[in-house]
């Protein structure tokens, strides 16, 4: 007869789980998962909070393994399933209790039913009693949506899809910057056909199956469905997971428009001229004008007509009220954030830049507009060579783009918000005030001292005046003179090697040295760092022992 309803693993059976998962290098935010397991007091459940394939089961199986032997003896790791209900799984949990086990990690608990409705009771009654369960599952909504209601400060929430470049970099030392702006969003080492962002088909595939199913399964197991709200007729007609896929695809796509647009754009082009011009002189690339020829118009208006590029909110399927849920929602799974772009003319209002969180799910759709223009017929005026360099160009301005809107979203959420400010400067043309259009892409204000650094951010390893002349513009610099604010520090974050001279007043420094320096900020890895550090005295305490007992002998 079967112990247990759910599949639950004990003793050798989990052992032979979590070994498959032990010897992978483990993401920093685990040091939250044994915080609450060993140092909280509280009566909450820990929750790991994500999209799919951001680590949550590995993380659970891992800090398994790391367990004492007596600690792991009193460890079940449920896996629920379809078939299970939420009153039998607390059935398993009663008896699991009975027989002296403590910690519970419950895997795909979402997939139950009535789970929502009933999720209070493993705060409320199991902890209480002594269990520290860990939960988590695919549809990560329903967390949230029980976060207001039936788990409201019950809950421990560790979220798992953010994964800035220094935690990228820690579990695929490997990986380059490169690679993080293709692939970033989920934890797969190996880049295959099989990889979520591979192509366009196969991010599509992902936001089906890990966003827009897990909003609507989520919906649909809430109070009854009453939160579809405006939704509802969208769920009704069995159109809500496709237009959520629109309005995730039309971010994208709209992202590349301005991409391509601001590649041909006068106030954009010295860089590109002046980039090509050095790359010229060292024979990288041919001796060309093929991009003086092109008019962007020729290229954009047909490719949004090829695309039906549309703007949701004017789109005879969506109202402006299921874009807005749909855009909230995305929002909650934290796939969508945003970042504040101040302008240097003071009766300008600020604005918020909305961004896709997942890189590699942003740059695989706009790789299938690369695919589009490839076969334009804009590209017949120059030979195969400078047709190339037409597509590696707007490559490499999306990629620096994304690298751009990374950046600020990696210091965005390392630094502290109480003591610093970050954004995006943009100037637009104030002829009066001998102001030129341009952009700093990079402010940090210290709220504090009342200083601020200022940054620029590109995709290149090549080193040029123009990347940098913004932030030495005198007039542009009257803007932080007038809001008393103290210019401390001018660099410019590029792919080239990290200078040790400054060039009129400039830093150049490798940008993944930048991003990954970003950690010491991270609470979870100073106290991974600080684990490290007793567990490599322990060892040495350990040898000096025998070593000591070695001499006496």
């Amino acid at each position: 007869m079967k112990k247990y309803t759910a599949n639950v693993f004990v003793k050798d059976e989990l052992k032979e789980i979590t070994n498959r998962e032990k010897d992978k290098p483990q993401r920093i935010i685990g040091e939250e998962l044994k915080d609450y397991l060993f140092e909280s007091e509280d009566t909450k459940v820990c929750i790991l909070y994500g999209l799919r394939r951001t680590g949550k089961t590995t993380l659970m199986l891992q800090t398994i393994s790391e367990l004492t032997q007596d600690e792991f003896e009193k460890s079940a790791y449920i896996e629920v399933s379809n078939r299970d209900t939420i009153s039998s799984l607390y059935s398993d949990l009663d008896r699991l209790k009975e027989e002296g086990y403590k910690y519970i990690f419950i895997d795909e608990v979402t997939s139950l039913d009535n789970f929502i409705s009933m999720s209070s009771l493993f705060p409320d009654v199991y902890v209480r009693k002594g269990l520290r369960i860990v939960l988590t599952g695919t549809d990560s909504l329903g967390f949230f949506l029980s976060s207001s209601r039936e788990l409201y400060d019950r809950a421990r929430y560790i979220h798992t899809t953010y994964i800035p470049f220094y935690e990228f970099k820690h579990l695929f030392p490997n990986k380059n910057i490169d690679e993080f702006i293709e692939y970033g969003g989920t934890l797969i080492p190996e880049y295959n056909e099989d990889y979520p962002f591979y192509n366009g088909k196969n991010a599509e595939q992902y936001v089906d199956s890990a966003i827009a199913q897990n909003i609507q399964h989520s919906l649909e197991n809430y109070e009854e469905g009453s939160k579809f709200r405006s939704l509802i007729n969208l769920y009704n007609q069995d159109k809500l997971t496709n237009a959520i896929n629109r309005v995730v695809q039309n971010r994208n796509h709209q992202f590349s428009i301005r991409v391509i647009q601001s590649t041909f754009k006068p106030s954009d082009y010295n860089s590109v001229r002046d980039i090509m011009t050095t790359r010229v002189k060292k024979n990288i690339e041919p001796n060309t004008d093929i991009l003086n020829k092109i008019d962007s118009s020729t290229i954009v208006e047909p490719l949004k007509k090829q695309l039906h590029i549309y703007d949701a909110r004017k789109d005879e399927i969506l109202t402006d009220s299921e874009v807005y849920e749909i855009e909230q929602y995305l929002r909650k799974l934290e796939i969508v954030d945003s970042y504040t772009v101040e302008s240097g003319d003071f009766n300008i209002s600020p604005v918020e830049n909305n961004i896709i969180t997942q890189s590699g799910l942003r740059y695989s759709q706009c790789k299938e507009l690369l695919k589009i223009l490839e076969n334009h017929n804009t590209f017949r005026l120059g030979t195969d060579k400078e047709q190339n360099l037409i597509v590696s160009t707007i490559d490499n301005n999306v990629k620096g783009k994304i690298l751009e809107e990374l950046t600020i979203y990696n210091v965005q959420q390392s630094l502290d918000a109480e003591k610093y400010e970050v954004f995006q400067l943009s100037y637009p043309p104030m002829p009066s005030e001998g102001v030129t259009e341009g952009e700093i892409d990079l402010v940090i204000k210290d709220k504090e001292l009342y200083t601020v650094e200022l940054f620029e951010i590109k995709h290149s390893s090549e080193i040029v005046p123009s990347q940098y002349k913004h932030m030495i513009d005198p007039a542009k610099m009257k803007y932080f003179e007038k809001r008393g604010l103290e210019v401390t520090g001018r660099t410019v974050l590029y792919m080239g090697k990290t200078q040790g001279q400054e060039i009129e007043g400039v830093k150049y420094k490798n940008i993944s040295e930048y991003l990954d320096e970003l950690k010491v900020y991270d609470r979870n890895y100073q106290k991974m760092l600080l684990a490290r550090k007793e567990c490599i005295k322990n060892v040495e305490d350990e040898y000096d022992d025998n070593d000591s007992l070695d001499t006496k002998g």
